[in-house]
């Protein structure tokens, strides 16, 4: 038994004691029910993280029948249930909770309270896996603008705000835009954090991806290697940071024909990546597909496009 198997059932026999000696609806068991879900969804596979969904239902419909629609913890139940949803993929079902989270936060704290403005910023990411960019970016913006009034350019939530509507750029193809606003998240979690913290190996990797697709393959492949060299140098062997420096180095690496050097990196970050919730393992086949295609391997590159999701297989097929 690891330690993650060893966390989850101490959560989940701390939670049918409160249930026991309390009630379900007691403050504490809401607690517990919260604080399993949450370790639940930080195994990042797909099986753990699809166990939370439960238990972030029965907190939201107890919240509602205890404490009522107009109550900070109701509207961060649902907000929790929204993103839950939002990550396993169930988008349709996701966005009437974050509008109803959204609108509840705004009635109890305003416009500009914090926990407004952080389900704003998830939601535009759930506009942006709608394919609804140009809603995605009006929130986006938004939101980064009063965070910068509220909070000045350097405060990590401000910063985050910066980040998601780089990758949001990003994935449009508007790298022009997204690479002046990666480089300024990356200057602050250098000033902020230094060189070797997981904030900036995640930031040299995003600028890195801009520029690779911009074709500044020299100075993208340079950024690849140190966030990836860094990476396994400070974090512990099989964390998921470095399976996205792989990932992102590969692509690198297909674009500069160095074809052999990016399927080891690219099969290792896959093999990482495959079980986790999240568009780490998406984006990983889609470079898989790239590598095989540029490669002249069409077999190969077939049988990874047959990997993907039907709406992405689709996508590519198209592009």
């Amino acid at each position: 038994m690891d330690r993650f198997d060893e966390g989850e059932q101490l959560l989940r026999r701390t939670l049918e004691t409160v249930r026991d000696q309390l009630s379900n609806e007691h403050p504490t068991t809401l607690l517990g029910m919260n604080r399993l879900a949450l370790f639940l969804q930080k195994a990042e596979k797909a099986q753990k993280y699809a166990e939370a969904e439960p238990l972030l239902r029965e907190a939201l419909e107890i919240r509602l029948r205890t404490q009522g629609d107009h109550n900070p913890a109701t509207a961060h139940a649902m907000h929790n249930l929204a993103m839950q949803l939002r990550w396993q993929g169930d988008l349709a079902d996701a966005e009437p909770l974050f509008d109803q989270a959204i609108e509840l936060y705004r009635q109890i704290g305003g416009e500009e309270h914090a926990d407004t403005l952080y389900a704003q910023n998830h939601y535009a990411g759930l506009l942006a896996d709608l394919e609804r960019p140009a809603e995605a970016e009006e929130v986006c913006r938004q939101v980064l603008e009063v965070r910068q009034r509220v909070l000045g350019d350097d405060n990590p939530a401000t910063l985050l705000s910066m980040s998601h509507l780089a990758t949001l750029y990003h994935k449009q193809g508007r790298n022009e835009d997204a690479e002046p606003l990666f480089r300024q998240v990356l200057e602050s979690d250098r000033r902020r954090h230094g060189e070797e913290h997981s904030n900036t190996i995640g930031s040299l990797v995003n600028l890195a991806s801009a520029l690779r697709d911009m074709g500044k393959l020299e100075p993208a492949e340079a950024l690849c290697r140190k966030a990836l060299e860094t990476a396994k140098r400070v974090l512990p062997a099989g964390d998921r940071m470095i399976a996205k420096c792989q990932s992102g180095y590969g692509a690198c690496l297909t674009k500069l024909e160095r074809f052999p050097e990016a399927q080891e990196h690219l099969l290792g970050a896959y093999e990482r990546l495959k079980e986790t919730i999240g568009e780490g393992e998406q984006r990983t086949l889609e470079h898989l597909v790239a590598l095989y295609e540029a490669w002249g391997k069409s077999d190969q590159a077939a049988q990874w496009r047959a990997k993907l999701p039907d709406e992405a297989n689709s996508n590519e097929q198209d592009d």
